[in-house]
């Protein structure tokens, strides 16, 4: 009777130990698909400084990228308050740099007017995808208001 006993009790734990086996694979694997869409979803940063004075027109800078992906929005975050446009130029590495004639952000250029952030998710008119490798120029278009001495651009990306 003692090893019935005992045989039933195993029987049971046994089973409760798979069923949480099978509920701890369930949730790595849960936890697996979030890391990997958490994974594709980068911020890439570019600082444009002005040393100290007002940032100019002109090329800022060059960005290789070692992935492939999307842009699904950009932020402009200065130092202070002021008007800023920034374009976005890209060519392949084999066409480095890139010019204007490669912009990508159609007439929809990050812009920041007479404020101290500026963001946005529509694209419109833009070229957003990219392959890995290409290149990316940005341009400071204007900087109308002379008091923006530092501004970061930040692009959002989901990897491809």
């Amino acid at each position: 009777m003692n090893l019935d006993v005992l045989k039933n009790w195993a029987q049971s734990l046994f089973q409760d130990h798979q069923h949480r086996i099978r509920e701890l694979e369930g949730m790595v694997k849960s936890l697996r698909s979030e890391l990997l869409i958490l994974r594709r979803k980068v911020a890439i940063e570019f600082v444009i400084p002005g040393g100290g004075a007002a940032i100019t027109a002109g090329i800022k800078g060059f960005i290789q990228m070692p992935f492939a992906g999307t842009i699904t929005g950009w932020s402009l975050l200065p130092d202070q308050s002021g008007t800023i446009v920034v374009d976005i130029w890209k060519d392949t590495y084999a066409n480095y740099p890139p010019t204007v004639a490669d912009t990508i952000t159609a007439s929809a250029k990050p812009t920041i007017t007479a404020t101290t952030k500026a963001t946005s998710r529509s694209l419109t008119g833009w070229t957003t995808a990219f392959a890995r490798d290409d290149c990316f120029a940005i341009n400071v278009d204007s900087n109308p208001a002379t008091s923006i001495t530092r501004c970061t651009l930040v692009l959002f990306i989901d990897r491809t």
